[in-house]
């Protein structure tokens, strides 16, 4: 059994009860029944009678139950639908609004025609009176991206968190469901051992002792399929850890000393870069390569001790640029010496991208001038980000090509 790694809950009479617990209770009822002597309906009628009040009494309350749940289950619906809108609406305006950046990256002037008071179409000059004064500054594009995704993130949350109470409504819908059916079901069988003749043993004992039997069956079954489906997976989750241990095992026994070599100098440089180009989202020494593929990795403690973790979407995006400069340069760099299979040729398209601060820009392309003379890096960068160091470049024997006006420029007819 896996109880403890798997537990399964059943809606029963108004609450949620673990399935051996619930179990147990019915079992015990049913024990206590089987004990019980049969009785004539005239002597049971008492017992009959009050239990069919009480039975009539939660059906009423059931009845409500059900209809405030389908009120409530409306209106979260409804504010589900309302979040999906709105964040559709603020999906379309982040993409207009990295669009825009995207032209003003490239040279766009668009949008800036009133601040310079200048006419976006004939390019006349603006009478001050045309244009007042703002009470406000408006937010920049970087800004207003920012603030976007932070709202795309709240709305996000609180559409998960609508959804979770949705989803429990409908649960308990359908648990309050099956327990009026089954309390309509057993005032029935009630209202018929009432008007059947005196002297006859009543049914309604047996009947309630047989739909106890039914949930039982149903319970335990549920509860076996599901015990079913943990040792499968967990069959599977070993089968598939052992196929990772013998494809570690398999790399790393290929291995001869140069290639241990390569990777412990990779390492080292890979820190020694996320180091200078100021990596923060975690400590330089944390960070690892993977024994499968030779990625970076970052190792970190758990409760079965220090094991490795993939860098994905928990980096910023400015750490992932600077991460991705130190991982390709560091096999660029192994590659050289000792003698490797790189083809010494690496392109970085806008590498200051992501806001990254103008110091980590410099440290990548000074290590790129200083360290690959005899290889060739192709780097695009935005002129007005690299400024300010791009004397210092070609004074390290960088190969430095400015581009007059926009690089890209609309075809013309000839």
């Amino acid at each position: 059994m896996h109880d403890e790694v798997v537990k399964l809950d059943f809606f029963y009479k108004g609450e949620w009860r673990e399935a051996n617990e619930l179990l147990a209770d019915l079992k015990s009822e049913v024990a206590r029944l089987e004990q019980i002597e049969l009785s004539e309906t005239e002597d049971a009628s008492p017992e009959l009678e009050e239990e069919l009040i009480s039975r009539r009494s939660r059906q009423d309350e059931l009845t409500s139950l059900i209809e405030v749940i389908r009120r409530e289950w409306s209106t979260i619906q409804d504010e589900v639908n309302a979040v999906a809108e709105r964040l559709s609406v603020l999906k379309f305006d982040l993409v207009r609004n990295q669009d825009a950046q995207k032209l003003k990256t490239l040279g766009s002037r668009l949008g800036k025609a009133a601040f310079e008071h200048r006419c976006p179409t004939c390019h006349q000059s603006l009478e001050t009176e045309l244009l007042p004064e703002l009470t406000s500054r408006t937010m920049a594009l970087e800004q207003n991206i920012k603030f976007i995704k932070s709202q795309i993130e709240l709305y996000e949350a609180s559409q998960r968190s609508a959804v979770s109470s949705r989803d429990e409504l409908a649960r308990k819908y359908n648990a309050f469901n099956a327990e009026l059916y089954s309390v309509m079901q057993r005032i029935r069988e009630l209202r018929q051992a009432l008007t059947r003749p005196a002297s006859s043993a009543s049914r309604a004992q047996i009947e309630q002792i047989v739909r106890l039997n039914a949930q039982i069956e149903r319970i335990t079954s549920a509860r076996e399929g599901m015990d079913s489906l943990s040792d499968n997976l967990g069959g599977i989750s070993r089968e598939y850890f052992d196929a990772q241990s013998e494809i570690r095992s398999l790399r790393l026994n290929e291995l001869g000393s140069s290639d241990r070599a390569k990777l412990s100098n990779l390492l080292i440089e890979l820190k020694r870069q996320c180091r200078a180009y100021h990596f923060a989202t975690y400590g330089i020494e944390e960070l690892g390569l993977a024994e499968d593929n030779f990625r970076p990795v970052v190792e970190i403690e758990t409760d079965e001790g220090r094991q490795q973790q993939e860098l994905g979407f928990e980096v910023s995006a400015s750490d992932g640029i600077r991460l991705k400069w130190a991982y390709y340069l560091s096999l660029m760099l192994v590659s050289k010496f000792p003698l490797g299979n790189h083809p010494g040729l690496c392109v970085f398209d806008e590498p200051g991208q992501q806001a990254m601060e103008q110091e980590s820009l410099r440290e990548f392309l000074k290590f790129s001038s200083i360290n690959f003379r005899e290889r060739q890096i192709i780097t695009a960068v935005t002129t007005e980000k690299a400024r300010p160091f791009i004397e210092e470049l070609r004074g390290l024997g960088a190969n430095v090509i400015e581009f007059g006006g926009r690089v890209l420029q609309p075809l013309r007819a000839t």
